[in-house]
């Protein structure tokens, strides 16, 4: 009889973990695509840090621009525009400049600064 419960107990324990982990596996999706669907900004937001940094090296300044993804702009001598659905700020400051991203689905960046003296690259 201990043996027959034993197993029951076992076939439940079992099951219950199974079923907790389908109940999350739509969490854990979710959470997936909320990151995948923000990776390209915060990729773009970078690329242009990386970028601003150039420039602010060569020129003394960066670049003041709002791009969408239908756009394109010279910035530390390399041409770039956004991904798909992506829109991309860069405002200058009295240090240098800062950038923020933002995407067709509401997602914003923070506001990421630099000053040209340290390479983002190396952050």
């Amino acid at each position: 009889m201990r043996a027959i419960l034993g197993e029951k107990a076992t076939t439940v324990a079992v099951a219950l973990a199974f079923g907790s982990v389908v109940a999350l596996l739509p969490v854990g999706m979710f959470l997936d695509e909320q990151m995948d669907r923000k990776r390209p900004m915060y990729d773009d937001v970078h690329a242009v840090h990386v970028l601003e940094y150039e420039q602010t090296k060569q020129t003394g300044h960066g670049v003041a621009v709002v791009l969408h993804d239908d756009e394109r702009a010279t910035i530390g001598g390399r041409s770039f525009s956004p991904s798909r659905g992506t829109t991309i700020e860069v405002r200058l400051t009295d240090d240098g400049y800062c950038i923020q991203g933002r995407n067709r689905h509401g997602d914003v960046t923070q506001w990421r600064c630099g000053d040209g003296e340290h390479n983002p690259d190396q952050d």
